[in-house]
């Protein structure tokens, strides 16, 4: 069970299914339509969804995680907010990062709405 779908729940996703074939199910839960949709846009997200799907990943776009169940130490399930509970053997929770620039604030360099910094197609 993999909870969200950016750079880290996708790919490991992708290698997860990869190492265990038909072995063990690979579900990716996230609250987006697509994967990647936020950084690559809606086109690019609707093709890695169709290709976790060729894989057999199984995907649960528009969903949020409302609750972890375990026993304290190891998590066994998860539930979505529409009720649906996922067993799970492993829970990976991919939650994303923002980048740690608060020190360039003032200094003349570009940043984004979330503190990234802004650059041209060539970086």
């Amino acid at each position: 069970m993999i909870l969200g779908a950016g750079f880290i729940g996708s790919e490991c996703a992708a290698s997860l299914k990869d190492k265990f074939k038909n072995e063990k199910e690979v579900e990716l839960v996230f609250s987006d339509q697509y994967p990647v949709k936020k950084v690559f846009g809606e086109k690019i997200g609707e093709y890695l969804a169709k290709e976790h799907q060729k894989a057999g990943v199984k995907l649960h776009p528009g969903r949020k995680v409302t609750e972890i169940r375990g026993d304290g130490k190891t998590a066994n399930a998860v539930v979505l907010d529409d009720g649906t509970v996922l067993d799970a053997d492993l829970v990976l929770v991919g939650t994303g990062v923002l980048p740690a620039t608060k020190f360039l604030q003032g200094s003349g360099i570009e940043l984004d709405n979330r503190g990234g910094v802004v650059v041209n197609p060539f970086l």
